[in-house]
C-alpha cells in the first residue's frame, strides 16, 4: 500500500463558501460581556438594572468615616442615621439600593461611639483622680 492519503471524489465534499459560515465574534479573556447573535436591543434574561441608592447612604458612610477617624462626635449620628437608613432600605423591598454603604457607615458609627465612650470615661476618670489627688495633698495631719 502506498503512503499517499485517500482523497474522496469531489461529490462527497460539500462546497463551503465564506457566506455560509459565520465566525463567532472574538471574546477576549476577562471580557464578561455575553455575545448574542440576535439583533434585539433587549437586555439578556436575568438582568435587572441596579436600584437607585438611598439619598442618605453616602452621608451615613461619610459620618461614620469622620466619626471613626477624626472627630468622635460624628459617630453617634452615623449610628442613629445608619439604623434609620438601613430600616428604610429593608422596607423598600429591593426598590432602594445603597445598603452596603449604609451598613459600613452604621458599623463605623458603632465603633466610633464605643471609642468616644471609652475616651470620655478616661477623661472623666482622669479628672476624678486629679480632684482626689488635690484633696489628698491639701489635708493636714
Amino acid at each position: 500500500m502506498s503512503s499517499a492519503a485517500y482523497i474522496a471524489p469531489a461529490a462527497e465534499h460539500p462546497t463551503i463558501t465564506l457566506t455560509s459560515v459565520r465566525a463567532p465574534p472574538p471574546v477576549h479573556r476577562g471580557d464578561r460581556r455575553r455575545v448574542y447573535d440576535s439583533p434585539m436591543t433587549y437586555p439578556p434574561q436575568g438582568y435587572y438594572p441596579r436600584p437607585p441608592e438611598h439619598p442618605q447612604a453616602t452621608t451615613v458612610l461619610i459620618l461614620g468615616c469622620l466619626g471613626l477617624a477624626f472627630c468622635g462626635l460624628c459617630a453617634p449620628f452615623a449610628w442613629i442615621k445608619g439604623r434609620r437608613v438601613l430600616a428604610e432600605i429593608d422596607a423598600s423591598g429591593g426598590q432602594i439600593g445603597g445598603r452596603s454603604q449604609a451598613s459600613a457607615g452604621y458599623v463605623m458609627g458603632i465603633v466610633g461611639s464605643a471609642l468616644l465612650a471609652i475616651m470620655l470615661l478616661a477623661v472623666v476618670g482622669g479628672i476624678a483622680l486629679m480632684i482626689i489627688g488635690a484633696q489628698a495633698d491639701s489635708s493636714t495631719y
